[in-house]
């Protein structure tokens, strides 16, 4: 089966066969996958967005296939408060780290260095395995007509920066 339509998140329909990918898996666009029926497919989608846990694909022979974020090795950073969670999700975001923000805590890939720095922050830092469902920026997968260095001091959206 030939996977080349992302419905987007519109939910399983009944008994579709689940595709479970990483946070890395779900980002590429062209590879061969095994559904959770076992069946091989193949997955060739247009670049620009990542496959989001919830999106519903469809194949060349119309069947639905449901894509769920695989767990993985993340890391998950908890804050006592808000007051200590907005600025970590402040800082980690500032340094373009993927961030999965929940109630009271930061979620991210494992790398020494950020979670140093969270712990710094006042979070406290656990690794384990769990789906990571980074949230996705307003930009992704689109240029807006300039680059991106981590210097830059304007803002984005209502043009006044």
């Amino acid at each position: 089966m030939l996977l080349s339509k992302n419905l987007g998140p519109i939910g399983a329909a009944p008994q579709s066969p689940v595709l479970e990918l990483d946070y890395q898996g779900r980002g590429r666009t062209r590879q061969l996958v095994r559904l959770s029926d076992g069946r091989e497919a193949k997955l060739l989608l247009p670049r620009g967005r990542p496959l989001m846990d919830g999106d519903l694909l469809e194949g060349d022979n119309g069947e639905r296939v449901l894509v769920r974020a695989k767990a993985e090795p993340v890391v998950i950073a908890r804050a006592g408060s808000f007051k200590e969670l907005v600025p970590a999700a402040y800082h980690l975001g500032n340094r373009h780290v993927p961030l999965e923000i929940g109630e009271l805590f930061l979620k991210f890939l494992p790398d020494p260095v950020i979670e140093d720095l969270a712990l710094r922050l006042g979070l406290k830092v656990e690794r384990t395995e769990a789906p990571f469902n980074p949230v996705t920026g307003p930009y992704h997968g689109h240029s807006h007509g300039h680059s991106h260095g981590h210097g830059h001091g304007h803002l984005h959206g209502n043009g006044n920066g």
